[in-house]
């Protein structure tokens, strides 16, 4: 549990799940499973409080770090990090758990990991909730195309990721104290307007 604070009512197991080593957080003994997924740059910790309130109500709650983040195996093929390997992920995780069935919970691009689980594997899941990213079907254009027509000019992390030469890498890599300083600022550091106004633009 490194780096996070413990939480009252919350246990850690690590499963073997399509090929992987993944750590789970989990709360509840009994009741029906909530498989919880994380978005980026989070982990099981941005559950916490989910968690420990919906055990209380009488579920099973699994939020395990998803692949490569926190205490879970890294594979170092970016190929093995496509929404098949992730979706795959979350029905290993129930098959090492024994459990048949879930309500799959996706958060941020959780919910792009779970929607697409549940597309793929409907007879595992009873109920989907996708929070902070709706799903919207396929596309006519792909993402990274509707990305850079709606953030143009201004930063925008997805399309920073995938500037060529390692980049965003490197800039990491260099401080990683800064980088995260960035992503979590305090509260009373309001984000550039940018961010906020430029995808609200009129098309």
């Amino acid at each position: 549990m490194s780096g996070t604070a413990p939480v009252a009512g919350v246990e850690f197991q690590t499963v073997q799940a399509n090929g992987l080593n993944f750590r789970l957080a989990v709360a509840g003994d009994s009741g029906p499973l909530m498989l919880l997924a994380h978005g980026w740059p989070e982990s099981w910790y941005n559950w916490r409080h989910q968690m420990v309130f919906f055990a209380e109500q009488g579920y099973r709650v699994v939020a395990p770090d998803m692949r490569g983040y926190g205490s879970t195996d890294a594979p170092d093929a970016v190929d093995e990090f496509d929404i098949e390997h992730l979706a795959a992920d979350m029905v290993g995780i129930l098959d090492a758990l024994g459990e048949s069935s879930a309500i799959m919970v996706g958060h941020d691009w959780g919910s792009i990991v779970a929607w697409n689980t549940v597309l793929m594997y409907p007879e595992r899941f009873s109920a989907l909730i996708a929070m902070s990213v709706p799903y919207s079907g396929r596309p006519p254009q792909s993402p990274m195309e509707s990305w850079r027509e709606a953030f143009a000019d201004n930063f925008y992390y997805i399309l920073y990721h995938n500037e060529p030469g390692g980049v965003a890498e490197a800039e990491y890599d260099s401080d990683p104290y800064g980088f995260l300083s960035r992503l979590y600022p305090s509260p009373e550091s309001p984000p550039p307007a940018a961010v906020i106004t430029g995808p609200l633009r009129p098309p």
